[in-house]
């Protein structure tokens, strides 16, 4: 079961590093990355993607916890600004109540 879990961090770790380095809709002319857009790319996407995959496998509900604060902002600013509606905000606000299910079980289940 966890690795099922898992396939959502490698996922988003592998679309992030695809679009930043080899991106299909990027023109051949383009100039290249800046090291600020890498930073950022790597921050706001790859480092809760990271957090997540090792509180799926440690258990640790400080790192889902950690995954979560990394990532409020970047999914604040990537919802609102790509387009910006209720609808978003009713997305945004239905991952925060898809999150609490996870920090309860995380609180009451066992740790082996």
């Amino acid at each position: 079961m966890r690795l099922l879990l898992l396939l959502a961090p490698a996922g988003t770790i592998a679309l992030a590093l695809v679009l930043l380095y080899a991106n299909p809709y990027d023109s051949p002319d383009a100039p290249p990355l800046s090291a600020a857009t890498i930073v950022i790319v790597y921050a706001l996407l790859v480092l809760p993607a990271v957090a997540t995959a090792a509180s799926i496998v440690l258990r640790s509900r400080w790192l889902k916890w950690l995954a979560f604060y990394v990532s409020l902002p970047g999914g604040l600013y990537l919802g609102l600004a790509g387009v910006p509606s209720l609808w978003t905000l009713f997305i945004l606000c239905l991952g925060l109540y898809a999150f609490i299910p996870v920090y309860r079980s995380s609180r009451s289940a066992p740790s082996l």
